[in-house]
């Protein structure tokens, strides 16, 4: 979906904040320093204090919190004081490969339309376009195609699925304005059955659905009518609406949930990044109180990153990592406790960009990979090395298609479990292509 071609989703200004990102910049020229060096233990200490004495405030980093964010995870065993091997022991390599590539491809035709939604769920893989949500068997050597709806007159933009005991939910939004929750269910010794129906509530476009792991049964939307809102599809209510006068003021793009569940960020047209708490509905509906929809008017945290609008943000940690068009990926730091400045950008990952939006990264958090589509190929970062610069891995990886620098891949999902990289093309065809992790030399010497 680019500027030109969909009037249904056109962009808005982009605010004047080059001042305040100016500001930020020069702010973080230290620790960009810090970040160039090699990883030595006292620039890790040194860090490590900075961040306690300057950002974090009441928020110490004691060293098991080191461990919970993804950032401060560090190889002890990797260098020693004088940064030299000690005599009769081998260094420790904390990371399993140094980089990937990508084996043969399988494309399979899903049609004609841009295919702008694809999501994992157990062995399958769901992708969504024009009229259409299909299901493939990614267990099953040639990925076929197990399931297609067929929805006239819906151009679907992303979709996501969980399952709770024996049913599956999966979940499709679109320029309908409504969500379509499509269930299947299939109990011991009995029949498959299975129902479509419609979750209404939403004035516009639906961007975004996200399911909650802790409770599954609770999906988040994110729509156009500049509300995001909280549903249970296991009794189709409606729990929550945020957004209002204090939220954002047109399209929401792109919500994702901290991994506490406490809070959501959400972001969109605006370039801003909202917080919303959702504990407190999550705590009223687990008691049995809940009766009536709630209202959430106003975020508890803003903050202003890019210059242009924001079409994916993911947590990573207590990090966050968000995407506009400028052929940047930001991972920074929410500042909750700082009304000055509002997050503190620790790292830029760097990509061509094809200036073409609603293009969502997808992030892996098993292997720390995260992967984002572009014209002719696609751009995989390992946010585990430990080096953090700011260059993708090696090598753009190319499909087999005529025109590869014509076509634009939209979507990924990687599948870990069977090191399977899943991407949906702007002509309408699906590639399913395996990724082989190759070892550093010094791993493969002490193997």
């Amino acid at each position: 979906m680019d500027d030109s071609s969909d009037n249904n989703r056109k962009t808005t200004k982009s605010r004047s904040g080059e001042e305040e990102l100016k500001k930020n910049s020069n702010n973080n020229d230290n620790i960009y320093e810090y970040l160039k060096e090699e990883n030595k233990k006292i620039l890790f200490d040194k860090l490590i204090s900075n961040f306690n004495e300057n950002f974090l405030m009441d928020q110490k980093l004691t060293p098991s919190r080191q461990k919970q964010i993804p950032y401060f995870k560090f190889n002890e065993n990797s260098v020693t004081k004088n940064d030299e091997k000690k005599e009769g022991k081998e260094q420790k390599i904390e990371k399993n490969f140094e980089s990937i590539k990508f084996g043969e491809t399988k494309e399979i035709n899903f049609g004609n339309d841009i295919i702008y939604g694809l999501t994992l769920l157990s062995h399958y893989v769901i992708a969504v376009s024009n009229e259409f949500m299909k299901i493939f068997d990614i267990k099953d050597d040639n990925y076929k195609e197990v399931k297609s709806i067929n929805i006239q007159g819906v151009f679907f933009y992303c979709v996501n699925a969980t399952k709770i005991n024996d049913i599956y939910y999966i979940v499709m939004g679109g320029n309908a304005n409504s969500i379509f929750l499509y269930t299947i269910n299939k109990k011991q010794n009995k029949n498959l059955t299975e129902n479509i129906e419609e979750l209404l509530g939403h004035k516009n476009d639906i961007n975004d659905l996200k399911f909650l792991i802790k409770h599954p049964n609770i999906l988040i939307s994110a729509s156009s009518d500049s509300s995001i809102r909280l549903w249970d599809i296991q009794t189709r209510k409606m729990l929550c609406i945020y957004g209002g006068p204090f939220g954002h003021p047109s399209h929401v793009l792109t919500v994702d949930f901290h991994f506490s569940e406490e809070f959501i960020a959400t972001a969109g047209f605006d370039q801003v990044v909202m917080f919303w708490n959702i504990d407190f509905v999550l705590q009223k509906y687990n008691k049995d109180t809940f009766k009536n929809c709630l209202l959430k008017a106003k975020p508890f945290f803003e903050t202003y990153i890019h210059e242009n609008y924001i079409d994916t943000v993911k947590f990573y940690g207590d990090l966050v990592l968000s995407k506009s068009t400028n052929g940047v990926i930001l991972l920074w730091k929410p500042m909750f406790n700082d009304e000055k400045d509002h997050h503190f950008i620790i790292k830029k990952l760097m990509y061509t960009s094809s200036k073409i939006w609603y293009v969502k990264f997808h992030l892996n958090l098993i292997d720390n990979l995260l992967f984002i589509g572009d014209v002719g190929g696609m751009y995989t970062f390992n946010l585990s090395n430990h080096k953090y610069s700011n260059v993708a891995l090696p090598d753009v990886f190319h499909f087999g298609t005529k025109n590869k620098n014509e076509i634009l891949v939209r979507c990924v999902v990687y599948d870990n479990t069977r090191n399977l990289v899943v991407t949906g093309e702007d002509n309408g065809k699906l590639c399913f292509t395996k990724l082989i992790k190759m070892k550093d030399k010094e791993n493969e010497t002490s193997s």
